[in-house]
């Protein structure tokens, strides 16, 4: 049987804002979703011209990645650490996914999935439901924003994290603070309220501020960046909404 091949367009070592500990992160090509404020641009589209995207994506073998982290198997142990499969999005790949679970499972290294949870729960759960944590990504809490910014419906969303919290897995919660698109009263109020009923089976909540770090990689696609004229956060915004949710959630955190 021929190895299962994925495409991969980085990898990041000693990361320690994807999960527990000293990690690396595996960035997966592909995603349904076209946030305007995404941080890794070039994970996007799979293919482009009938070629990876970006150009330094590389086709790789479950084993071959593997065998990168395994090179930091020290500094997990000694951290808490493992690996995170994050992106673009980690189920735009399942049959890959699949394989790098199960190898990760039988090298007993610790896995976290970095997704947005929208895929078919048929094809989805599966793999959630194997990871040792998720950290589950909420841009909108009402379908026709999430359809209006990001080009998708929620359809698949909340039915998967739902299922997950069902489940009783180990989920993190992260909500991306974008100026303009996700910071409404509206999206915050609902936030607030989702946090408050799932306050007892997530355990944590991340806030993700806004900030124009990736403008670089904009350039360097030459694809147009809609965030280019968006400044940072304030400091103060940010700080009111980790208080308003810390009075339903005892760990809140802002950042990875």
């Amino acid at each position: 049987m021929p190895s299962i091949t994925g495409w991969i367009f980085d990898t990041k070592r000693f990361a320690v804002h994807d999960g527990p500990g000293i990690r690396t992160t595996a960035f997966f090509q592909g995603c349904p979703l076209h946030c305007p404020w995404c941080h890794n641009p070039e994970s996007v589209p799979l293919i482009r011209r009938g070629r990876p995207v970006p150009p330094g994506a590389r086709q790789l073998t479950a084993a071959e990645l593997i065998s990168r982290v395994e090179r930091d198997r020290v500094f997990f142990e000694e951290s808490g650490g493992g690996v995170t499969f994050s992106g673009g999005d980690p189920l735009s790949q399942p049959r890959f996914l699949d394989a790098l679970l199960a190898d990760c499972r039988e090298r007993s290294l610790h896995t976290a999935l970095d997704t947005c949870g929208h895929a078919p729960p048929q094809k989805a759960l599966p793999l959630l439901l194997r990871a040792d944590l998720v950290l589950f990504d909420i841009k909108f809490f009402f379908s026709r924003d999430l359809l209006r910014h990001c080009g998708a419906t929620d359809r698949y969303i909340f039915t998967n994290l739902e299922q997950l919290m069902a489940g009783r897995s180990r989920l993190w919660l992260r909500f991306p603070l974008i100026p303009g698109y996700t910071d409404t009263p509206d999206n915050l109020s609902a936030l607030r309220d989702r946090v408050r009923a799932w306050a007892d089976r997530i355990e944590r909540v991340s806030i993700l501020p806004f900030h124009p770090a990736a403008a670089h990689k904009y350039r360097r696609l030459q694809i147009r960046n809609p965030m280019r004229e968006v400044p940072s956060l304030p400091e103060a915004s940010v700080l009111a909404l980790a208080n308003r949710l810390k009075e339903v959630h005892p760990q809140v955190r802002i950042g990875g």
